[in-house]
């Protein structure tokens, strides 16, 4: 660990701990202080750290058909616009900031597909290595890039676009191949992918994943003003949350770097406390 990372670690401690001594803290409770104000400071760690939000991870997560065929297209266009972009030949500052930034965006793109869109390109023709796609090329894209090449990516976004073919309505899928199209061939290879062509979708939408760390820190948010025997509360006569508490709750958060509104996650904290029965 730096000397920079210690130092800012130690002037986190020192604010939390400031923030939790400045609540009326009673003296039967007095013995729990210290590990909450351990345990905040440890949750920031693991949020300061890189993908530390506690976020469930990507690719396991279901999605909708919908979601599936917006994600293969995007991947398609990212692909082609990186090939472009490489075939470009001669690199100066001017051209290889763009370039950077497609490679970036398009590993962030990989890393967070949803886990039917990488069963639609698993069953895409031709597809060679999934392990490849979903562990290499993200750190490859993330590189130099003096190992990327237009070949390559338009590989991918030709795949991207065929599974994108395949996951659309069975009536689309007909009416291709009652077209002559030269892919006729290339369904007839793949029937296995028209399962992903249900009306209905297959995959429940679940939304964006939990953020655990944050969750848990709005709980021990509620635990420490426990601490001082005060029930929380969120409104002074007014439209807007307020009080003590909320005042309490965004000083963590901001202590912390959590740049959200505190509201919605102290809030269902302090209601479940108060749904397992525990005194405040």
């Amino acid at each position: 660990m730096s000397t920079e990372t210690e130092e800012s670690e130690r002037k986190r401690h020192a604010e939390i701990e400031a923030a939790i001594r400045g609540l009326p803290i009673l003296p039967e409770e007095e013995w729990q202080v210290r590990h909450i104000i351990d345990e905040l400071c440890l949750r920031a760690a693991i949020l300061s750290a890189p993908k530390g939000d506690g976020r469930a991870p990507p690719h396991p997560r279901p999605a909708t058909r919908q979601m599936t065929l917006k994600e293969l297209r995007e991947l398609e266009r990212r692909m082609f616009d990186l090939a472009r972009k490489l075939e470009r030949g001669v690199r100066t500052k001017r051209t290889q900031e763009p370039l950077n930034r497609a490679r970036e965006r398009l590993a962030r793109l990989v890393e967070g597909l949803h886990a039917p869109t990488l069963e639609a390109l698993r069953c895409a023709p031709a597809f060679a290595d999934i392990n490849y796609f979903e562990d290499r090329l993200p750190n490859k894209l993330l590189a130099d890039g003096s190992d990327l090449s237009a070949l390559e990516m338009r590989y991918w976004g030709k795949l991207a676009h065929l599974a994108g073919i395949e996951a659309v309505k069975a009536q689309a899928v007909a009416a291709q191949v009652a077209s002559g199209d030269p892919l006729n061939d290339v369904f007839a290879m793949v029937p296995s992918l028209l399962r992903l062509q249900a009306d209905e979708p297959r995959y429940d939408d679940v939304g964006r994943p939990p953020n655990r760390q944050v969750h848990a820190i709005a709980d021990l948010i509620v635990e420490a003003y426990a601490l001082a025997g005060q029930e929380p509360t969120f409104w002074q006569g007014n439209r807007r949350p307020a009080g003590p508490f909320i005042e309490f709750a965004r000083e963590i958060f901001g202590i912390m770097g959590i740049r959200r509104d505190p509201l919605r996650y102290v809030s269902v904290a302090a209601f479940a406390r108060r749904g397992r029965g525990r005194k405040q």
